[in-house]
């Protein structure tokens, strides 16, 4: 209980970091006034175990996450922030791996505004990203985050972009494949 009280409190403090600009539009449905830390399923690795996490497996060299063995968090974007940003990811300490997925409207790229459907990743150095999605990637099969993998700036591939707005999120991640030659794909994030 104590660890789900964390999760929540820092769902709460990351959802107060926004910048905000009331001028700022964005083709993203807004969000509601809240944000939370989703949990799909129970602890999928027992923390400190050395043992893979049963939702990350590897296939013919492409890792695939199965979503609904994580416990996922998810902030969904502010219409009013001046990036309005949607960002998904696992928590390494409960899933044993580190996947992340930060979706911006404005920084770190400006060839994604919010739009359904397919959409390469790509996550241009700094903002304002210039000729790059805003869609970075990232990605640590045994650790807390992406230490060795800190290349999402040049990651390449694409996502499926069903649903996200205010309620949830439905993605398919195609494939992402890294500098180091590291592949993720074939699998869905849905939440919450």
């Amino acid at each position: 209980m104590k660890k789900l009280m964390t999760l929540a409190t820092f769902a709460i403090v990351l959802a107060g970091c926004s910048a905000v600009s009331p001028s700022a539009s964005s083709s993203l449905a807004a969000a509601p006034t809240t944000n939370t830390a989703a949990a799909t399923t129970a602890v999928a690795t027992p923390p400190g175990s050395s043992s893979p996490a049963p939702a990350l497996s590897l296939n013919d060299e492409v890792w695939t996450v199965d979503w609904s063995l994580v416990t996922a968090f998810w902030s969904p974007a502010v219409a009013t922030a001046a990036d309005p940003l949607v960002l998904i990811h696992t928590i390494p300490e409960i899933d044993g791996f580190f996947f992340s997925l930060e979706l911006y409207t404005t920084g770190y790229g400006q060839l994604w505004t919010g739009e359904l459907g397919e959409a390469a990743v790509g996550c241009a150095e700094g903002p304002p990203g210039g000729n790059s999605t805003g869609i970075c990637p990232y990605f640590d099969s045994d650790g807390p985050g992406p230490v060795e993998l800190n290349s999402a700036f040049v990651a390449t591939g694409s996502i499926t972009i069903n649903k996200l707005d205010g309620t949830g999120y439905d993605i398919f991640v195609n494939e992402v494949v890294y500098p180091n030659g590291t592949t993720v794909g074939g699998f869905a994030m849905v939440g919450p």
